[in-house]
């Protein structure tokens, strides 16, 4: 708020004195505070020798109040209601009598009526009041504010006019005067201006709207534009519709025209879209109701051939391409049943196949228990046994799995695996005390040295009889490949005394000894010979008699050697370090 002197014209945003009552004035000499309003209206005070502003009154401006003279009270500000909701208002307020009315159920006088304060020669008066009135700022009531709007609305005030303009059609209204001052009715007119311009803004986009409408259901009913769509035609047979001649903007008509053409064309392409669907539709149908005939392996030339006059009669506007496409999705979708249905009866065949496998199974199972089959079982001569049983039956006539020999041999393999277990057991138990079994060693003998194993009784007789025969066995093979190491031995001890340089006949054995452990085979040698033994060959190499119990002969010697001549036959074979070593010891 501020204050404007008419006869100065001075305008000052302090409250002038000759204003002020008497408490304004005590409060103004008496203080420093001034009161002040922010944009929005807000009160706030200000202290000219501190500059510094608060929201609340200064205690020295509240004692320097009448305690006994209450604040006046301030009517709340209506809200003014804007161009469109007085249009709206006007609109529905004319009851049946006839008289119009305002928001407020006010009547509302017509522009022209007579009035003493609307009168022509009291338009100087008013204008020389309005001066006068001037000299204070003032602050028009809602009512007025809303009757001087509904007045420029009326005379059809448009957003664009100047204020000359529009007061020579509103000055004759007894609602002009309903503003007192001059800048109040052109601040009000600046707000129906603005306000005025959306509204027109808007009717002017729904004019336009209402106009294209009009002209695409124009052409939509013109069958001529279906077969010439040109805008020259169209203006031609439709120019004197009254939705053709709603269209002002000539470039409006064009663009719309356009817009109305790829809407047809776009129209027209779905519909054929969805004929073409429908037709695909009604083919699919028909290919679904065939017989067994159509599989998936089924040729396109063949079943044209056989579908054509039901193609033509039930799926009109149906293309060779398109048929085509249709019947390969079908067989796709044939190809995906049998599919679906081979993995099923594969499922139902595994699953039966499991089960007579199973069965067989439990039959191996139950019969080792039983103990008819232990380590010493065939299986030919167990096949004679099981072979008119129901499940050996099954189990051969699966297609894909194991066969019953094949279940047969994993039982054995668990046969076998126990009666390892079971011979470790038995060999760990001769070890730590000190026991072998040799080649000669019998059942008898061989279960007396296990008298005090405790888990004999837990391997059954069978088992026990082919324990004591892989041992046998293995102690056979060790005593067969020792003496296979001592007879090489020999051989080459042999060898060592005829290429040995320095070596003779004449020599006595101490120094022959000496000669012959320089050898590279001699140190191998003496692991399998004794002193005595290599005496003896030493003595039989020299011509002398051997011992009758001394390894080897002089027949031996003369057919070995490495010197590569006729007589001492062919050049032994060039020994691997592998050839010197022991094989792990066996029980």
């Amino acid at each position: 708020m501020y204050y404007y002197n008419a006869e100065t014209k001075q305008s000052s945003w302090e409250k002038p004195a000759e204003l002020m009552t008497e408490a304004e004035r005590a409060a103004a000499q008496g203080s420093q505070w001034k009161e002040y309003k922010t944009a929005e209206g807000r009160v706030y005070w200000y202290h000219k020798g501190t500059k510094q502003s608060t929201w609340t009154m200064p205690d020295e401006l509240k004692a320097a109040q009448p305690a006994a003279q209450p604040a006046a009270a301030k009517p709340a500000a209506a809200e003014v209601p804007s161009v469109e909701e007085i249009s709206k208002a006007a609109a529905a307020a004319k009851p049946k009598d006839g008289t119009l009315r305002d928001e407020f159920g006010v009547p509302i006088r017509q522009g022209g009526a007579a009035a003493p304060s609307a009168a022509p020669g009291a338009a100087a008066a008013g204008a020389s009041a309005a001066a006068a009135a001037d000299a204070e700022v003032y602050v028009p009531p809602p009512e007025a504010k809303a009757d001087f709007k509904r007045l420029l609305l009326e005379n059809k005030v448009r957003s664009t006019w100047k204020w000359e303009t529009a007061m020579r059609k509103v000055v004759g209204d007894a609602r002009y005067a309903a503003l007192k001052t001059l800048s109040a009715r052109k601040q009000c007119f600046e707000e129906y201006q603005r306000e005025r311009k959306a509204v027109e803004q808007q009717e002017v986009r729904r004019q336009a709207q209402d106009a294209r409408a009009g002209l695409l259901e124009l052409l939509d009913e013109c069958p001529e534009l279906q077969i010439t769509p040109q805008l020259q035609v169209a203006a031609g047979l439709l120019g004197e519709d009254p939705r053709w001649r709603a269209v002002k903007n000539s470039q409006d008509l064009e663009y719309w025209f356009e817009d109305w053409l790829r809407h047809r064309d776009r129209r027209e392409k779905e519909k054929r879209k969805e004929k073409q669907r429908d037709a695909e539709k009604e083919f699919r149908k028909l290919l679904e109701e065939q017989g067994p005939w159509l599989t998936s392996v089924t040729e396109w030339r063949k079943a044209q051939a056989r579908l054509q006059g039901e193609i033509q009669a039930r799926c009109e506007g149906l293309d060779k391409l398109a048929c085509l496409d249709v019947f390969q999705a079908h067989v796709r979708a044939l190809e995906r049943k049998e599919d679906e249905e081979r993995a099923q009866r594969r499922e139902a065949e595994r699953k039966e196949d499991r089960a007579a496998r199973d069965a067989f199974h439990r039959v191996l199972v139950a019969d080792r228990k039983a103990g008819k089959i232990d380590a010493r079982t065939r299986w030919k001569d167990y096949r004679k046994r099981v072979e008119k049983s129901e499940e050996y039956a099954a189990v051969e006539g699966t297609k894909r799995g194991p066969r019953a020999r094949e279940l047969f041999e994993d039982v054995m393999d668990d046969v076998d695996a126990e009666v390892d277990r079971q011979k470790k057991g038995v060999r760990a138990y001769l070890q730590d005390h000190g026991r072998a079994v040799s080649a000669s060693t019998d059942l008898a003998a061989f279960l007396k040295m296990l008298d005090k194993f405790r888990s004999l009784d837990k391997i059954s007789d069978i088992n026990r009889a082919v324990i004591h025969e892989e041992l046998v066995e293995r102690a056979k093979e060790k005593e067969a490949k020792e003496e296979r190491r001592k007879r090489r031995a020999v051989e080459d001890f042999q060898d060592i005394l005829r290429d040995t340089p320095g070596l003779s006949r004449d020599l006595e054995w101490p120094e022959a000894l000496r000669l012959a452990a320089k050898a590279k085979y001699f140190p191998d040698v003496s692991k399998y010979l004794g002193p005595e033994e290599l005496a003896a060959l030493f003595a039989e190499w020299k011509g002398e008699s051997a011992p009758a119990d001394a390894p080897g002969g002089a027949d031996d010697g003369k057919k070995r050697g490495r010197s590569g001549s006729a007589e001492a036959g062919p050049a032994k074979k060039a020994r691997t370090p592998d050839d010197s070593e022991e094989e792990g010891e066996i029980v």
